[in-house]
């Protein structure tokens, strides 16, 4: 991963990452709730 995206991209990808998992986790934990959109 280091090799591909450098050294300035990780900061961002590991936000994009944390966002990803954190709406994952959300959409999970309140399945009722997300299915109207």
């Amino acid at each position: 991963v280091l090799l591909l995206f450098g050294g300035r991209k990780i900061p961002e990808l590991m936000r994009g990452l944390g966002q990803g998992m954190k709406e994952f986790k959300d959409a999970t934990k309140g399945e009722d709730e997300t299915k109207d959109s």
